[in-house]
């Protein structure tokens, strides 16, 4: 499902706005600006041209900033934030657990896995116990595995996916699975 396109929901601005970059948005989309909408549709192109790598970094990106939000809102007292934060934390980690191909993935798909599987049961342990250290630990090792999303996704477009990418992956994933234990 696309976003509409810009002005479908925004009404225009006529010369005297142009100075003040003030949206006027619909009654029933209250809130939401042009600027709001621009934004979204960028990130939406962003990721229909992105390679299957950069989509996993921006999961990656995703998750770690959600993490960070939830430990935000659990300094302030803010239980229901915080949860919300977990919540979206957990879906995308749930996304990137079920993308794996087992059969064909082999021992890193397995690592990845299990260590997945540790990540939210991390954060299912931040969220009842409204503790922060399982929070910084599903971080830790969704920072390793990103750094190693980020640097296999710098090989120029095109070019295969070789032997030197899995070894990226699998020291990643030994690293992050030595932080788990």
């Amino acid at each position: 499902m696309g976003l509409p396109a810009p002005g479908s929901l925004v009404t225009g601005t006529s010369a005297d706005d142009l100075g003040r970059r003030e949206a006027k948005t619909l009654p029933v989309f209250t809130g939401i600006s042009e600027g709001v909408l621009l934004g979204a549709r960028y990130r939406e192109m962003e990721i229909k041209t992105a390679t299957p790598e950069m989509v996993i970094v921006k999961l990656y990106e995703g998750v770690l900033r959600f993490i960070r939000n939830a430990k935000t809102h659990q300094e302030a007292g803010d239980v229901a934030g915080r949860a919300t934060a977990i919540a979206k934390s957990m879906a995308i980690v749930n996304e990137l657990q079920h993308s794996l191909n087992l059969e064909k993935g082999g021992e890193i798909a397995q690592n990845l896995d299990a260590l997945y599987f540790y990540v939210t049961d991390c954060l299912l342990e931040a969220n009842v116990r409204g503790t922060e250290k399982p929070l910084d630990a599903a971080s830790m090792v969704l920072s390793t595995l990103n750094e190693a999303w980020v640097e296999i996704s710098r090989r120029p477009v095109g070019e295969a996916i070789g032997a030197g990418e899995g070894d990226v992956l699998a020291r990643a994933t030994d690293r992050a699975t030595a932080m788990s234990r």
